[in-house]
């Protein structure tokens, strides 16, 4: 017994003694000055590019940036460093290795990019600025992506939408040719830089491959964009005096909205500064690495319409959803004052959701709504509204909302079909509205009640972002028209298309009367958004509906 505790005390303390020495190494070397084990092998390397922080939040105050939450982390570390001898935790990457069967493919990475944080990160690398570096102001732009082909850009280049801002500008009304902003920029030529393989000093990013120049960007509908805004009231060649990049001073939000009638356009120049906004405090300056614009920036910054359009139009006060602030029109601005920093935002019809509708190639199925879900907090915030929750019952009479139109495309023999819906469906509330008459609070809310939702093409499917995720949508249409059928895909919601017919077709079908002679169906197609009627067989309509209505009830398990 002796002789064996004698031998196990010999092998206990050939064991202990070298793994005191290795701990005892250990310890030396992590407390050492000098790094000793390749910690970075599980540690990011801090000088290489990130993809810029985004969140979802319901107001622009509730945006965080990327250096507040590296600051954040930068406390925690301390505090820890501070209270613990412990050797601090390698920090892995958030997102687990797997087999490259989930990684995602062509169509899911296009989706993210258009619709999804994708389109910030695209802007994030894609920017420059546009003054030679012996100018006393400063201008950036930017480019949002676009569809690649075959989705054919309708306004800009492939290089993508822009958006700019300018620092050391001169508002001076005193000009006969309106162009009151004034800055001293020797604009770059980026055609002459990549000829000669050679970039501007002023620009971090050295990869200038397919940037257009500023007299090669596009204007949009209505007169708006950067180009069309520096067309019109901008002077970047004129001798400014004590006004320059390094001068303090305030932001000016300078918006030229889309000179249209239409309240979807209208939104979508709203939506489309929204996400100027959210760029410019995600996307970080290359020269620092900080974002372009804190919360306080945007809390303190001055909105400026700088068209003719009325103060108020459609959207009533949505405007002040940017930062709280009512806007004001340019003419306001004082003479002679200097700003440090002007903001020029994506036009509305650069909008992705644009892209959605004008063009005429199937669109990737997309679901992402991170976008859209961003602006549908915003608004119902605005309003005061509350939507419906995600898990809440479904209907078992599903409330049903028919948009009337009274003006052009008005459904031919409405009244009678509607109360065909009512005989139908008794249980169900059955609205029948015309939403020129309801104030846009009252829309927004109705659209929020409705599980049937029957409309026609134009401004009236804008509610498509406020309707319960899993509604239903009854589209009248055009054959000719780009349906909504993308907007509702990302939003879960069901899709069914009512092709209107022509009058000639309806009458033929409905009374057998005879085709007008030499009369063929789309002859006329262009000029279909201003026809008086829509024409539905009563059977097709009804069809429809009960499509839509079944949808609904198909959704509840009990």
């Amino acid at each position: 017994m002796i002789n064996y505790s004698g031998r196990r005390f010999r092998y206990m303390l050939g064991f202990v003694m070298p793994a005191t020495a290795i701990t005892l190494t250990l310890f030396f070397f992590r407390t050492s000055t000098t790094p000793f084990f390749p910690i970075s092998v599980c540690r990011p390397q801090t000088d290489q590019a990130q993809e810029p922080v985004l969140f979802k939040p319901s107001s622009i105050s509730e945006t965080l940036s990327l250096s507040q939450i590296s600051s954040s982390s930068q406390k925690s570390a301390s505090s820890l460093s501070q209270t613990s001898d412990l050797p601090a935790s390698p920090t892995f990457d958030s997102r687990p290795q797997l087999p490259f069967e989930y990684d995602p493919n062509q169509d899911q990475e296009l989706c993210d990019k258009i619709y999804g944080i994708g389109y910030f990160t695209h802007i994030e690398k894609h920017q420059h600025p546009y003054c030679e570096s012996s100018s006393s102001s400063f201008l950036q732009c930017f480019s949002a992506p676009r569809l690649p082909q075959p989705w054919a850009s309708q306004w800009s280049s492939t290089a993508g939408d822009p958006f700019c801002f300018a620092r050391g500008v001169l508002f001076d009304p005193s000009g006969p040719d309106g162009r009151h902003f004034k800055a001293s920029c020797n604009t770059r030529d980026f055609n002459a830089e990549r000829a000669k393989g050679q970039t501007d000093p002023s620009d971090p990013l050295t990869d200038i491959a397919g940037v257009p120049n500023l007299a090669d960007l596009a204007e949009y509908w209505g007169g708006s964009g950067v180009a069309a805004q520096f067309k019109a009231h901008w002077d970047l060649k004129a001798e400014v005096q004590d006004c320059d990049r390094d001068s303090n001073g305030e932001w000016l939000f300078v918006i030229s909205r889309e000179d249209t009638p239409n309240i979807w356009h209208e939104m979508m120049d709203l939506w489309q500064c929204l996400i100027t906004l959210d760029a410019m405090q995600a996307v970080r300056n290359p020269a620092t690495g900080e974002p372009w614009m804190t919360q306080e920036d945007i809390a303190s910054m001055q909105i400026v319409f700088d068209d003719d359009l009325p103060m108020q139009r459609h959207l009533e006060d949505w405007w002040e959803m940017l930062n709280g602030k009512k806007p004001m029109k340019a003419s306001e601005l004082k003479p002679g004052a200097c700003y440090a920093n002007v903001l020029l935002p994506l036009p509305g019809s650069s909008s992705p959701f644009w892209g959605a509708l004008v063009e005429h190639v199937y669109h990737e199925p997309c679901r992402s709504s991170i976008i859209i879900d961003a602006f549908r907090r915003r608004v119902f915030k605005h309003l005061d509204l509350t939507p419906r929750p995600l898990n809440s019952r479904p209907n078992e009479h599903p409330t049903i909302t028919f948009v009337n139109r009274t003006h052009n495309r008005r459904l031919w023999d409405a009244d009678s079909l509607m109360d065909k819906i009512r005989t139908r469906y008794p249980d169900s509330k059955v609205n029948v509205v015309d939403f020129a008459n309801l104030p846009l609070r009252e829309q927004v809310e109705l659209a929020t009640e409705t599980d049937v939702f029957i409309g026609h093409h134009g401004a009236g499917m804008m509610h498509l972002f406020f309707l319960p995720t899993d509604a239903a949508v009854v589209e009248i249409t055009s054959s000719r028209a780009r349906k909504f059928r993308s907007i509702t895909r990302m939003r879960g919601i069901t899709h069914f298309e009512a092709n209107c017919l022509e009058e000639p077709d309806y009458e033929h079908i409905a009374y057998g009367k005879e085709y007008p002679q030499n009369w063929r169906a789309g002859m006329d197609d262009k000029h279909w958004q201003s026809r008086p009627y829509a024409y539905l067989i009563e059977e097709d309509f009804l069809g429809w509906v009960d499509a839509a209505v079944r949808n609904q009830r198909n959704r509840r398990y009990k």
